[in-house]
């Protein structure tokens, strides 16, 4: 982890002696205090995980490639200017200090990350329920497509509600676009009857909409959830697709007699 710490410094000096800043609490202040430049470093740390992320690097696709680092340094009141001065600072006359302040960013992100394993895998069961495939898809996807391939097993009768949020973009060419989720008995995947959930019309208007779909299952033999989020069967590859969803959740109650 100190390896990719210190690798945080290459973005951050590109940061600092790229642009100026706004005026600042600490523009006559020398260099950032401690205190604050573990915060600044360990946001920054964060930062790059989080830009893995496909929504979040899909926002930042068409800015600045450092914009986030700026955003971070501004965040605490502080300059680019600033920033680069106190790390060279550090860098040529104190280099011993900048060990102690990375054990110090080292110290917090351990903490959060402990944090994260005690609250996160309940979190996690409680957003998804029932939804085991992904939470967020970029359609089209050079890694993955929709879940077209996608099925779970389900093993006891009740209402399921299936619910995400879609964002349809003004050049998607899908022709009536729809969901198309199904339950199918698992011994005739291909050939036996569809219990379809219930079809909705989406928006095209490029904006995020939240939808809910249901469909109940009164059999308590074993069934299979399939489908896609937007009907592409048959579709020609010639046609353009532009989607994300996300916020997918899929829930089950006891059906009322």
């Amino acid at each position: 982890m100190r390896r990719c710490l210190f690798s945080m410094l290459i973005p951050l000096l590109l940061v600092a002696g790229s642009c100026s800043g706004r005026k600042s609490k600490a523009e006559h202040r020398g260099i950032i205090p401690e205190d604050d430049l573990v915060s600044i470093l360990s946001d920054v740390y964060i930062a790059d995980g989080i830009l893995t992320i496909p929504k979040i690097r899909l926002y930042y696709m068409q800015s600045d490639s450092l914009s986030p680092y700026k955003d971070i340094i501004e965040n605490y009141g502080y300059t680019k200017d600033l920033m680069d001065k106190t790390m060279r600072f550090y860098f040529v006359k104190k280099p011993g200090k900048l060990i102690g302040i990375y054990d110090k960013v080292l110290s917090h992100l351990s903490e959060l990350e402990s944090r994260y394993q005690n609250e996160m895998p309940a979190a996690e069961q409680k957003r998804g329920g029932l939804w085991a495939g992904r939470n967020f898809y970029i359609i089209p996807d050079r890694i993955s497509e929709d879940t077209v391939s996608y099925s779970v097993v389900i093993r006891r009768p009740g209402n399921y509600t299936l619910q995400y949020t879609l964002t349809l973009f003004h050049d998607d060419q899908t022709p009536d676009p729809r969901q198309g989720f199904y339950f199918v008995h698992p011994d005739s995947l291909y050939t036996g009857r569809r219990h379809y959930f219930t079809s909705i019309s989406y928006l095209k208007d490029g904006r995020p909409h939240r939808y809910s779909v249901s469909q109940a299952i009164n059999t308590s033999q074993p069934v299979i959830l399939r489908g896609w989020f937007v009907n592409h069967a048959n579709l020609s590859p010639e046609i353009s697709r532009h989607q994300i969803i996300e916020d997918i959740t899929l829930t089950h109650s006891i059906l009322r007699k």
